[in-house]
């Protein structure tokens, strides 16, 4: 019998072979590694460096863009890389129209103002003076703007010193239902008042015709009577001839003439 002939020889010079190949691609590594956080620092140091050269304002509808930046309270004396992002953003949220701020950097030397608008949906009086509230109830300053307001007046929900957030909230809910109801028929409505027993009055914007539409969560099951009755008979015979309208009887319009008769 031939005896066996072992390999170890060979095993043990490809395993030197594997290492030198293993430590080689490990400094490859490292190399590119090194490189990398090279370029980083440099990166980062050109950076801190570079100079504001633009700001962009994004999300702006209402607000004069010079506002929003005079708001930002931005320092021109610092680079792009050394701004306070998060001071610059409790600035922008601080105006009472904005609702929520985002300021990031772009390429270019570009600072980034992204802000949410708060949008007037109504306009009340506090001790004589207007005052806008938002979809949420909040009050804004009244103001104007390259943007026309067109929203109604509510009235009703102040004590004459400041608006009730309640009652603003339920306001603002009725301005809501009647506008996604039929955005055409909100056109025709100027006033939506709220009664001290939680009753809405409605004026038209034709001659202030009074419309008795219920409480808050009334109205939404009235406004298809409503339509109706204004598409058929309102844009026909007009409202001259008419001195109210109630809508809170179950299934049918109630109308009261300048005679004093009942239709």
């Amino acid at each position: 019998m031939k005896a066996r002939r072992k390999q170890i020889a060979k095993k043990k010079s490809r395993n030197r072979d594997d290492s030198r190949r293993f430590a080689s691609a490990v400094s490859v590594g490292l190399l590119i590694a090194g490189a990398i956080a090279g370029l980083v620092a440099v990166a980062n140091k050109w950076m801190k460096r570079e100079p504001l050269e633009q700001i962009k304002i994004v999300g702006r509808h209402v607000l004069d863009s010079a506002e929003i930046a005079q708001k930002a309270a931005i320092p021109d004396s610092l680079p792009l890389g050394k701004l306070n992002l998060k001071e610059i953003e409790t600035n922008l949220i601080a105006h009472p129209f904005i609702t929520d701020a985002s300021v990031y950097r772009e390429e270019q030397g570009t600072l980034v103002l992204q802000i949410q608008e708060r949008a007037p949906v109504a306009v009340t009086f506090v001790g004589g003076a207007p005052v806008y509230l938002d979809s949420a109830g909040v009050t804004l300053p009244f103001r104007f703007s390259s943007a026309a307001f067109d929203v109604p007046v509510v009235g009703g929900i102040s004590n004459g010193r400041k608006v009730d957030s309640l009652q603003g909230v339920e306001a603002v809910g009725v301005v809501k239902v009647v506008r996604e109801f039929d955005p055409t028929l909100f056109q025709q409505i100027s006033e939506i008042n709220r009664e001290p027993t939680g009753q809405y009055t409605l004026l038209f914007a034709d001659g202030g015709l009074p419309i008795r539409a219920g409480t808050a969560a009334e109205i939404p099951k009235h406004l298809k009577k409503l339509d109706l009755f204004w598409r058929t008979v309102l844009l026909s015979e007009g409202t001259n001839n008419i001195q109210s309208i109630d809508l809170r009887w179950q299934g049918q319009v109630v109308v009261k003439k300048r005679t004093g008769t009942n239709a």
